[in-house]
């Protein structure tokens, strides 16, 4: 790593900034939709998404003036993330072709003009088109993770997936605390509405997006350096055509330890999106939480993954092993998903949290280091572009399954349901990936 610090640092340093401009939207969802609804309620895409909302809110005893907004933001953020799994295996292999440098400034680049566009998105339509865009540049986090794989040695890897994770858990919880406060900063007063670009009660928070983007664009343009050299680059795949035509969407690298560690991530990732999604209506429902009492929840829980992220993983991964630490990982959500499904108070709730929090700290880091571990320094972007596609996928299918299951069910089958999902990739690593597979 020593011939990349400067390179590490920027790529950390980028990976937080990035985390918190697309987190800066979370707490807006519902005002999003009362005022787009408000402004523009004959837009054919705002039309279809009410009409799905509709659909999942079949439950009469539900709370109806929560149900819609969150499902709003849960239907935009899968808009997001099936963009996200088509978007991030692509651009994983692109940058094993083309270098890590191009690839995060296109993708950055992406990104910044999509913020842009949220910043004068007067209409419905604009708003989405900004989030499309959004989705389809997001192939930073799976590149920057790479870029770690590439300058790190085996002993190192997780130590420096775990940085990445602590960053991505500050950059959580600094993105919504921004978005929550300045969103009460209203431009709209700056501009006509009537023009064909206005600004929008949001576009200050858009702004601090777009400008925090273009910094970030800055910092990688004049301080990145190019960590995988034309001499380490993958040779079989000629051109940006072979690798838009050779995705197999749910087949990943021809290896069994990598194909059962990306399907292990992939329900893990299902469980684990459905209880943060449906966390919120949990404490909405049993305790009467408010949004500001919903976000000390996520503030605590950021601040705890980041804590053991950036401390016990980072000394201790080497000791315990990734494959081992990962399994305590995912053995600390069973009684985290137990412990909120039965919640009657805060006590309970935070108790819940600590064990969610403390298994996603260990197990997150852990599996992207060991996927990393199955494949040569050619293949890099491509094999952690797949995975975190699994997971975009996961998460596409994770919220609304969630939700089905919340709503028809009740949320003590849900939070049962979650920790027996889980058996299967704790059975799956456990058993089906050799410890002469782990560093």
């Amino acid at each position: 790593m020593n011939n990349y610090k400067n390179s590490y640092r920027v790529v950390l340093l980028s990976i937080f900034i990035d985390i918190i401009g697309f987190s800066i939207i979370f707490p807006m969802f519902p005002d999003i939709a009362k005022y787009y609804s408000t402004i523009d309620s004959e837009n054919y895409f705002l039309k279809l998404i009410l009409q799905t909302i509709n659909f999942f809110d079949t439950n009469p005893s539900s709370n109806l003036n929560l149900v819609p907004v969150v499902l709003f933001g849960g239907i935009i953020s899968t808009i997001y993330s099936i963009l996200q799994f088509i978007a991030t295996r692509f651009w994983g292999s692109l940058s094993d072709l083309i270098g890590r440098r191009t690839v995060l400034l296109i993708s950055v680049g992406g990104l910044t003009l999509s913020y842009l566009l949220w910043v004068f998105a007067n209409s419905f339509s604009l708003f989405l088109l900004s989030r499309v865009l959004s989705g389809i540049m997001g192939g930073k986090i799976s590149t920057g993770t790479a870029v770690i794989a590439d300058i790190t040695d085996t002993e190192k890897r997780v130590e420096g997936m775990a940085m990445a994770g602590m960053v991505l858990g500050l950059g959580f919880i600094i993105g919504p605390a921004i978005g929550g406060l300045f969103c009460i900063v209203d431009l709209t007063y700056l501009m006509n509405k009537d023009s064909i670009l206005s600004l929008n009660p949001f576009s200050f928070p858009a702004l601090i997006a777009f400008l925090l983007s273009f910094y970030n664009f800055i910092i990688l343009y004049f301080k990145f350096e190019e960590t995988l050299p034309e001499e380490k680059r993958h040779q079989t795949q000629k051109t940006v055509y072979n690798i838009l035509i050779g995705h197999n969407f749910i087949k990943p690298v021809k290896s069994f330890q990598v194909s059962v560690i990306m399907y292990s991530f992939f329900i893990l990732i299902i469980a684990y999106s459905g209880m943060e999604f449906t966390l919120t209506f949990i404490a909405c429902e049993r305790l009467n939480y408010s949004p500001l009492n919903n976000s000390f929840m996520f503030i605590f829980a950021g601040i705890l993954v980041a804590a053991v992220q950036g401390t016990f993983v980072k000394l201790y991964a080497r000791k315990i092993g990734e494959k081992t630490m990962a399994l305590y990982g995912i053995a600390f959500l069973i009684p985290g998903f137990f412990l909120i499904g039965q919640i009657q108070n805060s006590l309970t709730l935070y108790s819940g949290l600590m064990f969610i929090a403390i298994g996603t700290a260990l197990s997150m880091p852990t599996i992207a280091s060991l996927v990393s571990l199955q494949v040569s320094d050619n293949h890099q972007g491509k094999v952690i572009g797949e995975l975190r596609s699994f997971g975009a996928l996961g998460r596409v299918l994770g919220p609304f399954s969630a939700c089905f299951i919340y709503w028809k069910f009740g949320s003590h089958s849900l939070y049962s349901f979650g920790p027996i999902s889980l058996l299967i990739p704790l059975f799956l690593i456990g058993f089906a990936i050799s410890s002469k597979e782990n560093s």
